[in-house]
């Protein structure tokens, strides 16, 4: 027993020890954990003194679903980023998260709960819209209308739709909110700007168009036509009696007559003028008239033309800014069995699959499979040549014909570019600036060749064991890496280097149209706009207004309090 008894004191003291330690820790961890809190609590936060570098006439707009305030509330701010005014279950249509100009009124949209009609989904036909003046306060057009729109000449076209009757009117306003003219039937119709008036235009010709000035005056009408609008200029259809095109104010510009004495065709008296595609581009058309196949300028003069009876395996068409001249190559049948792309082994079904292939790959730039190109220069059987509108013949610095145009990257740009495929490179021309860039690919797996903006290139080689991606200013070799994404924000291209893992937050680097990179993340980041000031991003999923130094601005902690301005 007397060898017990020190044991047991020595178990029992070891025992409170041990509670008074794990005590000790406890507070310890209590602590850290409370500094912690107290260090991420945006309530504990010193006050930081804000100021965007914005005009005295702007605010920066939050907009519907922009930041998590709920949903569809549109805030202003000042420059010291002050709520200056808010709109409850709101939205501006077509307006990005940025700086606002206040002198210039908005249209605003709010959620009407009775066209709602307890809908889990909000959509755009649920709000009513109106204009509001931010720098009176005031709403100048009345929050009354299903639809509204401002279009370039000043004007507003506000529509609103009888249930009852089932039909749509509209009503034209100036900039100041005053009505120009109202009551105009838009039921089966749309309308669409041309130079400065606005065309009401039937959709199946059953209704005459009737043409609108700036001032809202009813200055022409066109009866029994239907068509199309290509910039300032209307291809009126008629299957009957042939196509007109008129210019914006409802004047005849190229008609049957007109193409036939400028281009001296013969033995086309019961023949009809049909456009068959109006370039939105160029403006170049293109036409028939009988046996003639025709390419026009936007004022009717020839540019070239095509007898197919005289040359039945020609055609003439319009790509971009440019027009190719196809010619049909008769394939020689005891040669065919080699397939060029597709291999001496390949079975029909196989190369019917690479033809669809082919077919869908066009919209994407160039893509190369690694025996060779699906952009053959005997694709389909038909030489391709690329001429500019003065009819110079486009050639490789080696003579060849070009294998086609790069294909748009998106909607901010479309490419005035020609390529031709060599064996390890592509040599690219630029015809709006007729420079020449050779870009030596090495080994060629699957292969796309792009222009995302004017005179950046991207190229993505895919190999069996790794995916290499360059992206070119010109013929300057900017970024190369095997995760990089390329994108297009405000005019200005950024390359963000994604981690293997394809996180969210990863460095980026915006180059401008000049080629000149202006920003490169100091951290994790995820950029969203790119603004001629200030650069919005996602730092750790807080969105935040950062400077092109890289410099915090402002952080939206998705805590503002929506207060009344007085």
């Amino acid at each position: 027993m007397k060898k017990i008894m020190p044991v047991l004191v020595l178990i029992i003291l070891l025992c409170v020890a041990c509670k008074h330690d794990d005590k000790t820790i406890d507070k310890k961890n209590e602590n850290e954990e409370r500094n912690v809190l107290d260090e991420e609590d945006p309530n504990n936060l010193p006050e930081i003194e804000v100021h965007l570098d914005i005009e005295p006439n702007e605010w920066y707009y939050v907009g519907e679903d922009d930041l998590d305030y709920g949903y569809g509330k549109v805030v202003f701010f000042d420059s010291s980023m002050k709520i200056k005014k808010y709109f409850e279950n709101a939205v501006i249509p077509n307006e990005e998260m940025g700086v606002i100009d206040i002198t210039k009124p908005i249209i605003i949209g709010m959620l009407d709960e009775t066209k709602r009609n307890g809908a889990t989904i909000i959509e755009p036909n649920q709000y009513i819209y109106g204009v509001y003046d931010l720098e009176e306060n005031d709403w100048i057009i009345p929050m009354d209308y299903d639809s509204l729109v401002q279009y370039a000449n000043g004007c507003y076209g506000a529509f609103l739709n009888n249930i009852e009757s089932n039909t749509t009117g509209m009503t034209i306003y100036n900039e100041l909110g005053n009505v120009l003219a109202e009551g105009i039937d838009v039921t089966n119709s749309y309308v669409s700007l041309l130079g400065e008036n606005l065309w009401n235009i039937s959709y199946d010709g059953m209704q005459p168009i009737r043409i609108y000035d700036a001032e809202g005056r009813c200055i022409n009408s066109i009866s029994n036509s239907y068509g199309m609008v290509h910039g300032a200029y209307f291809v009126a259809s008629n299957t009957e009696e042939g196509d007109i095109i008129y210019n914006e104010k409802g004047e005849q510009v190229i008609t049957k007559e007109k193409v036939v004495a400028n281009c001296k065709l013969k033995g086309v008296e019961e023949e009809h003028f049909f456009v068959v595609n109006y370039n939105d581009y160029s403006q170049m058309i293109e036409a028939n008239v009988g046996k003639y196949q025709l390419i026009l300028d936007k004022s009717g003069k020839m540019i070239t033309c095509v007898n197919q009876e005289e040359f039945p395996d020609k055609m003439i068409t319009v790509e971009y800014w440019l027009y190719c001249l196809s010619e049909y190559v008769k394939e020689d049948v005891s040669s065919n069995e080699d397939t060029s792309a597709i291999g001496d082994d390949t079975n029909v079904e196989d190369a019917d699959a690479e033809k669809d292939i082919d077919r869908a790959n066009d919209d994407y730039g160039i893509v190369t499979d690694k025996t060779g190109t699906i952009y053959d220069a005997t694709r389909n059987n038909s030489v391709v040549s690329y001429y500019d509108k003065e009819g110079n013949h486009l050639l490789t610095t080696d003579g060849e014909e070009f294998q086609g145009h790069l294909q748009p990257y998106g909607i901010d740009f479309t490419p005035h570019n020609l390529f031709y495929q060599r064996e390890n490179s592509f040599e690219v021309y630029d015809y709006e600036c007729k420079e020449t860039y050779q870009f030596d690919i090495g080994e060629f797996g699957i292969v796309e060749l792009q222009s995302p903006l004017h005179d950046f290139y991207l190229i993505t080689n895919e190999l069996d064991e790794e995916t290499k991606i360059y992206v070119y200013y010109k013929n300057e070799l900017i970024a190369e890496g095997a995760n990089l994404v390329v994108q297009v924000l405000d005019g200005n291209l950024v390359i963000t280097d994604f981690t293997e893992y394809y996180e969210l937050d990863d460095i980026s680097y915006i180059y401008n149209v000049e080629g000149m990179k202006i920003y490169h993340s100091p951290c994790y980041e995820m950029i969203e706009q790119v603004g001629s000031k200030y650069i919005l991003a996602q730092r750790e999923g807080v969105r935040t207004i950062v400077d092109y130094d890289g410099n915090v601005v402002y952080a939206f902690d998705e805590k503002i309090q929506m207060e009344e301005v007085e």
